[in-house]
């Protein structure tokens, strides 16, 4: 059966099992909890993120407010 990347992937791009897997290597699960801060402000991102499920919330500040993205 095939899991939630590899479907999503496959709605773009035909892949071997073989490739897949090679790719499936440069992800790694996180669970998070409601309200979490999955990024800081003004820390440098080397992370891709992939959301499976849920809703994220991308906000900014502008003159010390915060403004929804």
């Amino acid at each position: 059966m095939k899991d939630f990347l590899e479907k999503k992937i496959l709605n773009y791009i035909d892949i071997t099992p073989k490739d897949y897997r090679i790719i499936k290597s440069y992800f790694k699960s996180k669970i998070l909890k409601r309200r979490v801060i999955l990024h800081y402000t003004d820390v440098v991102c080397d992370n891709v993120y992939f959301i499976e499920s849920g809703i994220i919330r991308y906000l900014q500040l502008e003159d010390g407010e915060e403004v929804t993205g």
